[in-house]
């Protein structure tokens, strides 16, 4: 479960422990959809750190979380609310909060785009990352979807679909939102400027990303930056990053001199374990199966494309 943990909420720090996380939170997925509730408010919401993951997470407290943080921003939470944070944007608790409970519904940025195409001919999501009050069907919806992948009754996989799809179009349309639609002008970064992004991402590879950070370097605000970089280079910041970490460990996996452990956090990476899910999930090789292949047969394995 740690793995599908990681794969789901990206690089930690995360405010709870991975050693014991089957008796902390359940997982419930089904393709670009997963849904995170926690079993019981039986331990504290603590303070470690930030983090950020390529998909949109939804926050739904059960309790009041008063200490929420979006980037610089610390945002109160109360039960019933609802909290939208975007792809590639830095959230955790900004203080501990003990005896938490909530549910968090994460869409998979490549799922939610389709269905912003095919159900809203739209070609961008973004949400404002304020607390908002949601509408009783998508509460429904959740609940359903939880109860179903739960229970695996005959046909339950045809049912979370649909729910899937239901869940994401309600998403789009209760949610007040700043979409794109086909012919709307965007903002847009210029080669020079993109290059300087770039080669800060570069440069800071070991370092915590922060998106703030690079959004000021094109004179952007972080919602317009991350629209504006996708839209040059076909991938989020934070997707873009992590291509950019792993084309620099296949570098140096190429010679024996450093520990696969010593280019895990060279490359920016937090833990081992993410940092081999990723470059599998990424390669097709885990670290070490990737270096052997080079040492050993001399075959150089495809690289990645940025």
């Amino acid at each position: 479960m740690q793995k599908k943990v990681e794969k789901i909420l990206g690089e930690g720090p995360y405010a709870f422990p991975l050693d014991n996380i089957e008796k902390i939170i359940d997982i419930f997925s089904n393709g670009g959809i997963h849904i995170v509730v926690s079993k019981a408010a039986l331990y504290a919401f603590r303070f470690q750190g930030l983090h950020m993951h390529d998909s949109y997470e939804f926050i739904f407290p059960e309790s009041s979380m008063p200490f929420m943080q979006v980037g610089s921003e610390t945002i109160p939470m109360q039960r019933d609310m609802m909290l939208p944070i975007n792809p590639g944007h830095l959230h955790g608790p900004a203080d501990d909060m003990p005896c938490c409970s909530f549910t968090a519904l994460h869409i998979d940025t490549e799922y939610m785009l389709e269905i912003a195409r095919q159900v809203y001919c739209k070609q961008e999501a973004e949400f404002p990352s304020r607390p908002q009050v949601p509408e009783h069907n998508l509460i429904d919806l959740l609940n359903l979807f939880i109860r179903e992948a739960k229970n695996r009754q005959p046909g339950y996989m045809s049912v979370l679909e649909s729910l899937s799809v239901s869940l994401t179009a309600m998403i789009l349309r209760s949610i007040a939102n700043d979409t794109d639609h086909t012919g709307q002008k965007c903002s847009q970064i210029n080669t020079g400027s993109m290059d300087r992004v770039i080669e800060f991402m570069k440069e800071n590879i070991d370092k915590e990303y922060s998106c703030e950070k690079a959004a000021s370097l094109v004179n952007l605000s972080t919602y317009h930056f991350i629209r504006a970089f996708r839209k040059e280079t076909g991938k989020t910041p934070y997707r873009y990053l992590t291509d950019l970490k792993i084309k620099r460990a296949m570098e140096m996996l190429k010679t024996p001199d450093k520990t696969i452990t010593e280019i895990c956090f060279l490359c920016g990476f937090s833990s081992h374990s993410h940092f081999s899910a990723v470059f599998k999930e990424k390669t097709g090789f885990s670290p070490s199966g990737y270096r052997r292949e080079i040492l050993e047969s001399g075959i150089m394995p495809k690289s990645l494309e940025t």
